[in-house]
């Protein structure tokens, strides 16, 4: 398409409906067919009606990598990572509790788990912010991933 001057706008379909009309006029010429007026000139307002959809939706929605994709916070994504990673906790205190290795020390250990993922947590969400935030270093976010 390129070779053509073809402008490709969304993806390869736009210029296969671009070509795919060419070939059908230039098919009726090879085979001296003609179309009459209205098949034209419905023709030529598809031509130009084919995109009207486009016009009026933002290009991050039409230029979308797969059917699914969206656009989200991530920080919900993280949220819910958060929430296994407590869920995890939970389930190993109660291992413990039934295995009859609980004990005072490891309902500490527990709680001070939760307590630091919770923090973690606090400290991403005041981070997604659309700013710049002053103070703040990587080494900080990377100290998270634990």
């Amino acid at each position: 398409m390129e070779e053509l001057d073809i402008p490709v706008m969304h993806d390869d379909q736009h210029g296969t409906a671009i070509i795919s009309g060419a070939a059908l006029l230039n098919g009726l010429e090879v085979v001296s067919k003609k179309i009459g007026d209205d098949e034209r000139y419905e023709l030529y307002l598809a031509a130009w009606l084919h995109d009207c959809g486009k016009v009026a939706t933002p290009p991050h929605v039409v230029d979308k990598g797969t059917k699914l994709e969206t656009i989200f916070d991530r920080i919900e994504l993280i949220r819910t990572r958060t929430e296994l990673l407590k869920k995890d906790q939970e389930i190993a205190f109660l291992k413990r509790q039934l295995n009859g290795r609980s004990d005072v020390p490891f309902d500490k250990e527990y709680n001070d788990s939760l307590e630091e993922i919770e923090s973690n947590m606090k400290f991403l969400e005041e981070c997604n912010v659309g700013e710049e935030i002053s103070g703040i270093t990587y080494g900080e976010i990377e100290s998270t991933e634990s």
